[in-house]
């Protein structure tokens, strides 16, 4: 009965006239026309109910025949590369993870609500009870190693936007594209400038000696670290050792010290005049001779207070000339980071790339629904060709009086119509 998928009453193939054509459409208008309709009310769902999305771009152009960065290598030394390999190398430091990092910390996009948390949250206790239900079945999966486990969101991200983010040559061109697609505008402009910037940074890090910048920064920040434990160390000095009064302390034990060499030389003329008139064991002659010696012991006293007040002094001005080192040292360390930094930035304007255009923020979606809504259009009248022609392939009903003298090998006399069930 079959030979080829096709029946065999249906003799050789000829080509279909106007006639035939039209009677197939007739034939076939209700599968047509429901394939037609249900493709096009479904993509039409779809683009109503689905958020529509932003493209924003960042236009980049890298210099023919110059080095990545003047002070990479020398210009009798630069290898000239060809434009294509050049522009491949760009767009593959564009995908890398270490500016998709940067553009995630820099934005802190892992910290933002999730379209979900904001719009999508179950209100209803059944919808609660679906979520429960599906992130039980997911958690089970994931412990029995069948899938992987969640990643965190900032990992999310930044697989999200290694793969989102579009870095494109132009043809025939020295330009190239960074491009982002979201249903938030801001969202897409800030990600692209956001990748822009850091790429240039790690663009201008990469072909660089550069570290002058960053040697002196620490260097900065470890004398101002010392600088700050030697202040405090002073300071600490001062209040113990109650150094803020040594110099009032120092005029009264030399204003009290010089008193008491008065007083011996006075006490050694008077012990020389009683001696030339009592012995030495005279009461009055023992009596000098004791306060003689309190006052040799006093100032005694007196000139061990004095010598440990001027090394208490020595120590301080040894502490405050060091303090000043130092600050001459953090300043040195602060011009020549400076001077570090303005390298660096004018490392940014010797290098090969160049911004054409920054991303501004798209007014309007990328592809209106129409467009959509024609192409369901078009597709949903091919389909509906396609699956008739495929039900008329396979067909093996009778449907004319030539067919039936063909099946039956005998003459038609007439025929009656099928009568449908909503014509009855």
């Amino acid at each position: 009965m079959v030979q080829g998928g096709a029946p065999q009453w249906m003799g050789r193939e000829k080509t279909m006239s106007k006639r035939d054509m039209v009677i197939f459409l007739f034939k076939w208008k209700w599968t047509i026309g429901s394939s037609f309709l249900v493709v096009v009310a479904c993509v039409t769902l779809l683009v109503y109910l689905l958020p529509q999305t932003y493209v924003a771009s960042a236009m980049l152009l890298v210099e023919r025949n110059r080095p990545p960065n003047v002070g990479a290598d020398s210009a009798a030394s630069f290898r000239v590369l060809e434009m294509a390999e050049v522009m491949n190398t760009a767009v593959q430091i564009v995908s890398s993870r270490t500016i998709m990092e940067q553009v995630v910390e820099r934005l802190k996009l892992h910290e933002r609500p999730s379209r979900e948390t904001r719009e999508t949250r179950p209100s209803s206790g059944w919808l609660v009870a679906v979520s429960r239900f599906v992130q039980g079945v997911r958690d089970g999966f994931v412990a029995a190693g069948l899938v992987n486990p969640p990643l965190s969101p900032r990992e999310n991200w930044i697989e999200a936007l290694m793969q989102s983010v579009r870095a494109r040559p132009s043809v025939d061109s020295n330009i190239f594209t960074i491009s982002y697609r979201s249903a938030d505008p801001h969202l897409a402009a800030e990600v692209v400038r956001a990748v822009t910037d850091a790429y240039l940074v790690h663009y201008l890090k990469i072909y660089s000696h550069g570290g002058a910048s960053d040697f002196f920064r620490d260097q900065v920040e470890q004398a101002q670290q010392t600088l700050t434990r030697l202040r405090a160390a002073l300071d600490d000095y001062k209040t113990k050792g109650a150094l803020a009064a040594v110099s009032m302390k120092q005029q009264e034990l030399v204003k009290e010290m010089r008193g008491l060499q008065e007083q011996a030389g006075n006490l050694n003329n008077e012990h020389g005049e009683l001696l030339t008139r009592y012995t030495t064991q005279h009461p009055k002659v023992v009596l000098l001779q004791t306060r003689m010696t309190s006052a040799k012991n006093r100032m005694a006293h007196i000139q061990e207070q004095l010598q440990a007040l001027e090394k208490s002094d020595v120590r301080t001005q040894e502490m405050v000339l060091a303090i000043k080192a130092q600050e001459e040292r953090y300043l040195s360390y602060v011009r020549q980071h400076e001077t570090a930094k303005l390298g660096d930035a004018s490392n940014v304007n010797l290098m090969n790339v160049r911004v054409v255009d920054y991303p501004h923020v798209p007014m309007r979606p990328s592809v209106s629904r129409l467009f959509y809504i024609g192409i369901a259009i078009l597709g949903g009248g091919l389909i509906g060709l396609a699956i008739a022609m495929i039900r008329e392939y396979y067909d093996r009903r009778v449907s004319t009086p030539d067919l039936a003298e063909q099946v039956l090998g005998v003459p038609t006399f007439g025929c009656i119509e099928n009568i449908g069930w909503w014509r009855r």
